[in-house]
Order: C-alpha cells, then sequence, then structure tokens
C-alpha cells in the first residue's frame, strides 16, 4: 500500500507551481462567482460571497 507521502516525493512540487495552481482555481471561481445586485450568481449568498472572498484572498498570495 502506498501512502500519499511517498507518492509526493517521486513527483516533488515547488511552493510556485503549487502557489500557481491555486490562482489558476482562483481564477476560474472569480469567473464564475459573480455579482448580481446584492447576491453572488452562481450561489446566491449576499455579495461577496465565501467563495470568491477566498479566490480574492488567494490571489493576493
Amino acid at each position: 500500500m502506498t501512502d500519499n507521502i511517498s507518492a509526493r516525493a517521486s513527483e516533488p512540487e515547488t511552493w510556485d507551481s503549487r502557489l500557481e495552481h491555486y490562482r489558476h482555481a482562483a481564477v476560474e471561481v472569480l469567473a464564475r462567482h459573480l455579482r448580481t445586485g446584492t447576491r453572488c450568481q452562481a450561489c446566491g449568498q449576499p455579495w461577496p460571497c465565501r467563495a470568491a472572498c477566498a479566490a480574492e484572498a488567494t490571489l493576493e498570495l
């Protein structure tokens, strides 16, 4: 049985590549979670929604 740590050790991921992945995901979230009036178009939460806030925070890294 292979654990996750051993599997990752064979393909080391740098901080920069991991951060780039998170940034790309954040951009995709912001493309879907848009303001429509006082609510988010995607999830219906009050604007700014949790997903948009988390994506914004990720892009600030």
